[in-house]
């Protein structure tokens, strides 16, 4: 659950993908599987241009679960 909540807080403050990649040791895989697991949960969404957005809900969860981010 920290990785999806770090996943969660990288995003809202504009981070991207490959930043997230190289936090993770650069396992690619491990990001995409969290990130696909957050979209299906409706907390990110990907926009236009291809970039992963954190939604309402997820904001909410992420305050929820971890006020101090």
């Amino acid at each position: 659950m920290q990785s999806a909540l770090f996943i969660l807080k990288c995003l809202s403050e504009g981070k991207n993908e490959e930043y997230l990649i190289q936090r993770f040791d650069n396992d690619e895989q491990l990001v995409r599987i969290w990130m696909n697991l957050l979209t299906e949960l409706k907390l990110l969404v990907v926009n236009v241009v291809g970039e992963y957005v954190i939604t309402n809900k997820g904001k909410d969860y992420l305050q929820k679960y971890n006020p101090h981010w």
